[in-house]
């Protein structure tokens, strides 16, 4: 594919003003779930109530950072970060490059990324794994595709869940976010047992479970 080539018309490091919106949406929103949570720990008993208190601490948590990485997504000189809302979202990826001028004045280039979702828990996990481009470094899709581990989903879905909680049924117990990444990689096993329907309806967790089998099963 071509490289993607724009101007940046924002002045900013989102790839437009709507997804610039978006991303302070979501913060808007973890404030709002943090101070109702916040409220809620308040009504429950230390004794009686300890699993719904760490439910709630856990999620606080969760979306306190979700809000400061968000921040740190839109200050990143050279990535530039979009949202796309879709029924079935392919998740997130790197599609293209564009120009821009530092704050020194240096003409350089970056890479845009693109967070496919579908509700509102699923952009805070695919965002999750927008920032962990910035933590890793990330250049191009093929170094992109080269690090993802387990791990990364695991993080991922722990953001999720932090959304979440127990609205839908998730929980953010230590007991079920101590998952290891042989048991989701068992998971997956079982959700799918044939490795082609999971290649074709799932091609990132197929890769992501192909390396740890690679890493980790004995030959």
């Amino acid at each position: 594919n071509n490289p993607i080539l724009l101007n940046d018309p924002n002045g900013d490091d989102w790839k437009t003003k709507a997804d610039k919106a978006k991303a302070e949406k979501m913060i808007s929103t973890a404030d709002s779930k943090i101070a109702e949570m916040g409220k809620k720990l308040a009504t429950l008993d230390a004794n009686k109530d300890k699993g719904a208190i760490e439910d709630l601490k856990g999620s606080i948590k969760e979306l306190t950072a979700a809000k400061t990485e968000l921040k740190a997504m839109g200050d990143k000189e050279d990535v530039f970060y979009g949202f796309s809302q879709k029924e079935k979202p392919q998740g997130t990826y790197i599609d293209g490059t564009k120009k821009y001028t530092d704050k020194e004045g240096n003409k350089k280039e970056g890479i845009l990324v693109t967070m496919e979702f579908n509700d509102d828990g699923d952009a805070f996990h695919e965002a999750k794994h927008g920032f962990q481009i910035i933590e890793k470094n990330i250049k191009n899709q093929k170094q992109y595709d080269d690090t993802y581990e387990v791990k990364d989903e695991v993080e991922a879905k722990k953001r999720e869940f932090g959304f979440r909680t127990r609205q839908e049924g998730y929980l953010m117990s230590e007991g079920y976010l101590k998952i290891t990444n042989e048991r989701w990689v068992q998971a997956v096993n079982l959700k799918f047992s044939d490795e082609k329907i999971l290649q074709k309806q799932q091609p990132e967790y197929y890769r992501i479970k192909k390396k740890w089998e690679l890493e980790n099963l004995k030959k």
